[in-house]
């Protein structure tokens, strides 16, 4: 799976920010939904939640805004995933 984005590295559309989410949190269900202020369309709260620990999401609230960096978005993404592996390795549970 490959995700492209124009050579200027900005996510454009919603459609786009979803399918950069689920590349970069392999391992993770992506959950974007609108907020609750009206009238920002280009606004979106992102959560990740580990296939490993269905039950806790890695991230509280995490927004974007269109148009945005993918690579930080995809970071941002990555980070949290990673973080979330490392919280799941040291209570022993098993992933």
């Amino acid at each position: 799976m490959s995700v492209t984005v124009p050579d200027d590295e900005l996510v454009r559309t919603h459609d786009e920010a979803r399918e950069l989410l689920k590349y970069a949190a392999l391992g993770a269900t992506v959950i974007i939904e609108r907020p609750r202020v009206e009238h920002q369309p280009h606004v979106r709260t992102f959560t990740l939640v580990l296939d490993a620990a269905p039950h806790h999401a890695v991230n509280a609230l995490d927004v974007y805004s269109l148009p945005c960096n993918a690579r930080v978005l995809a970071k941002r993404a990555r980070t949290l995933c990673d973080r979330g592996q490392q919280s799941i390795a040291r209570s022993g549970r098993p992933t």
